[in-house]
């Protein structure tokens, strides 16, 4: 949490020295992380009364409101984008790119990890020994036999 805190301050900083305190250029910057975040979030909303349509009867009414939020969210942001790519936008676009991929990139190893561990708990021979999470170790007859599970 601290160095979340602090990364934002020095890229706020950083943000500010490069637009020279532009107030313009650090609205558009801001408006366009908005309605991202928003066209995002209700991405979102829709994705999950899709999965769990079966469980609430009025999926539809909560379905539709997302929907048209999304393609609010969605115009606001294209035409936002279209009119101050060269203002400062593009700046944007590339910073927030680079960190949505680090996400997506560190929440797939850590889906790897997890499925290390569940690994490990069936086959600790074939997993290095920190990935492993059972206590017992290999017997010399297990060696090159294959787990049964897989």
């Amino acid at each position: 949490m601290q160095d979340g805190v602090l990364l934002m301050g020095i890229a706020a900083f950083v943000l500010l020295i490069y637009t020279r305190g532009s107030i313009t250029a650090l609205v558009i910057m801001y408006s366009i992380n908005v309605f991202l975040t928003f066209s995002l979030s209700q991405f979102g909303m829709v994705r999950f009364y899709v999965k769990n349509r079966d469980k609430d009867r009025k999926w539809k009414q909560h379905i539709a409101i997302h929907i048209i939020g999304l393609l609010l969210c969605l115009t606001i942001l294209s035409i936002t984008i279209y009119e101050k790519f060269g203002e400062g936008g593009w700046v944007t676009l590339v910073i927030t790119s680079f960190v949505i991929g680090f996400a997506t990139l560190s929440r797939h190893y850590n889906k790897v990890g997890v499925a290390m561990r569940k690994l490990g708990e069936y086959c600790p021979i074939y997993l290095p020994p920190r990935l492993a999470i059972t206590t017992r170790g290999p017997k010399k007859h297990d060696r090159y036999t294959s787990c049964e599970r897989f």
